[in-house]
């Protein structure tokens, strides 16, 4: 999804159209509502929870873990262990959320602004 702007009401329902430029996005909320204050946003694609998984983060909590102690650290060893391990539980998480249809496919606002017409 290119970035594109939406309109609400009250900054939380976003379910209207989508707009190319703040200026029309301002034109559309005030021409539909009529003069009441309104907000406007910026849309950006989902970020799929698959990327959440850090595999490093992994590897540090686990090496805590007596198991560790006085040895060497197995999976310090190799970096192409922790990078193969993190691809492998990011596609079980992604199939997950496809198999039991959870994949964001909405998009995000941010960059919420607050429109008073009358100081336009």
């Amino acid at each position: 999804m290119i970035k594109k702007y939406v309109v609400s009401l009250d900054g939380e329902d976003w379910s209207g159209g989508f707009f190319d430029t703040r200026d029309e996005a301002i034109k559309s909320g005030v021409e539909e509502l009529e003069g009441a204050s309104f907000w406007i946003g910026e849309t950006r694609p989902p970020v799929s929870p698959d990327s959440f998984f850090n595999g490093w983060s992994f590897v540090e909590e686990v090496g805590e873990h007596e198991d560790y102690s006085f040895r060497d650290d197995p999976w310090m060893g190799d970096a192409n262990k922790v990078e193969e391990f993190e691809y492998h539980i990011r596609k079980s998480i992604e199939e997950w959320l496809r198999v039991n249809e959870m994949a964001p496919t909405h998009f995000v606002v941010e960059n919420e602004e607050k429109i008073e017409p009358k100081e336009l």
